[in-house]
């Protein structure tokens, strides 16, 4: 497949039935790579932004497609249609289907007493502080496989610092928990929210998360939830997320 950076409005009609906040970054400029196989009459293109990876038109160039791909075990391929995805799978065993949830903005705006309310909950743990992303943290972030997604879609600190942002809990030097800007486009930001494996299930997830929402607020900018999981569906709602639908996901089995 060739780049098809050169040529985006050609390939953007391929990707119209798509809902998803990093193909606004893609066609802004801002992140990722696009392939297609023809500059002048695209049938097949894919868009790879960070971990993931839009796949949109006529289900071909499965080899070419997972060879861009790589050894990421982190993949998320996106197909726009069943059988584009079964054509993946045929070509590669270790790829299986996923369910993952598109979520929308609440239409009258978040409730900023609730999201103040859920913040403050910071103040129910002892020694844990709720945190904004700063150099010491940024650099951290990246120590961890977890948390590295926070930043990883930034050059560097002074990139995420101009058009990111994001709020931890921490522990002294050590973060729990996290919500930061997966990618960013004019008018809004990707949500990334992941906690350390092992301080799960305290809630830390919406204690950041709403902080990182009345940013969001103070900003004007539309922030974009796409839940993994029914469980990342779940805190999307109690933020006042609204579930719009359901679509099929690819992602790679892991060796145990």
């Amino acid at each position: 497949m060739l780049c098809a950076d050169n040529v985006k409005n050609k390939i953007f009609p391929l990707f119209s039935g798509f809902y998803d906040s990093l193909m606004f970054s893609y066609f802004d400029g801002i992140l990722g790579k696009g392939f297609c196989d023809d500059l002048n009459y695209p049938k097949t293109a894919l868009i790879c932004c960070g971990d993931f990876y839009f796949a949109a038109g006529k289900p071909a160039y499965a080899a070419d497609i997972l060879n861009i791909i790589g050894n990421n075990p982190y993949a998320v391929i996106v197909p726009d249609s069943d059988e584009f995805a079964e054509l993946l799978i045929n070509f590669d065993e270790r790829l299986y289907k996923v369910e993952r949830f598109h979520t929308e903005p609440p239409e009258n705006g978040f409730d900023r007493n609730t999201l103040e309310n859920s913040a403050e909950r910071i103040n129910r743990f002892n020694d844990l502080r709720l945190e904004k992303i700063d150099r010491r943290f940024y650099e951290l972030s990246l120590g961890e496989d977890w948390s590295s997604s926070f930043v990883i879609n930034f050059k560097n600190y002074e990139d995420y610092s101009r058009h990111g942002f994001g709020y931890i809990i921490t522990d002294g030097e050590k973060i729990l928990s996290g919500t930061s800007t997966f990618s960013y486009y004019d008018k809004g930001v990707e949500v990334e929210v992941s906690t350390d494996p092992e301080h799960r299930l305290n809630g830390f997830a919406q204690i950041t998360a709403s902080a990182f929402l009345l940013e969001c607020m103070k900003r004007h900018l539309i922030p974009h939830w796409d839940a993994r999981n029914r469980t990342s569906l779940s805190i999307a709602e109690k933020m006042g997320f609204k579930f719009k639908d359901c679509y099929t996901a690819l992602e790679f089995k892991q060796n145990k």
